[in-house]
Parts: structure tokens; sequence; C-alpha cells
């Protein structure tokens, strides 16, 4: 197994999608994702927020990690919907550019992937 841009690539059979084939090869598992809770975390002290807003932000960052560490997957990713949430409802109000809001939701959505992969620790 190894990493290649955020996807680590398992030798396994797989269905061909469109002939319905088995196949051996690599196919592609999102067990090594790019993005940490830390590069979300840098990317959102890199925005214009109140200092209210950013530690709202984070502890919900913080919270989904201490739930992953405890194997409770369920509540990390409902503690990251809820960051995705507050930062729409921040959008929605002009507080931070509808272009970061779209790069911090990717950040998550990938990390969910990642979680809903099969993950029990997230990379710091």
């Amino acid at each position: 197994m190894r990493c290649v841009n955020g996807i680590e690539r398992v030798p396994q059979p797989f269905v061909d999608n469109l002939f319905g084939f088995m196949l051996s090869g690599a196919r592609p598992v999102p067990s090594c994702p790019v993005t940490s809770p830390d590069d979300i975390a840098r990317h959102l002290g890199a925005q214009n927020l109140k200092r209210g807003e950013y530690v709202s932000l984070d502890r919900k960052l913080n919270a989904a990690s201490r739930s992953l560490s405890r194997g409770n997957t369920t509540a990390a990713v409902n503690q990251l919907g809820a960051f995705v949430r507050e930062l729409r409802a921040l959008q929605r109000r002009g507080r931070i550019a509808s272009f970061a809001a779209g790069q911090l939701t990717m950040m998550v959505e990938e990390l969910v992937d990642f979680i809903q992969a099969g993950a029990t620790r997230l990379p710091r």
C-alpha cells in the first residue's frame, strides 16, 4: 500500500463497472487524506474572522478530532457537519468570502470521506 495524491492504492481485485469483469489492480481507497484538521485550522486562521467566530469553528474541529480519537466516528462526522453549517452561516452574513468558505468546505468533505472509509484517527 502506498499513498499517492492523498489516495492509498490497495492492490485487490475489483469489478469493472462497465463490463462487470473482475480485474486485479489498485483500487483507490481514501485512507490517507491530503488535508488534516491542522491544515483546516491554519486555513481558517488566515481568514479575517472575529475572535469568537474563529474560536467557535476551531472548537468544532477539535471536538471532531477528540471524538475520532475515542473511536466515535459518528460524532466526528456530525461535528464536522456543524463546522460546515456554521461556516455557511458566516458566508451568508458576509463574514467570510465565498471562495474561502468553499475551500474550507472541500477540505472538511475530504476528511469526512476519510472517516467514512473506516479511519479511526485523523492525521495531524
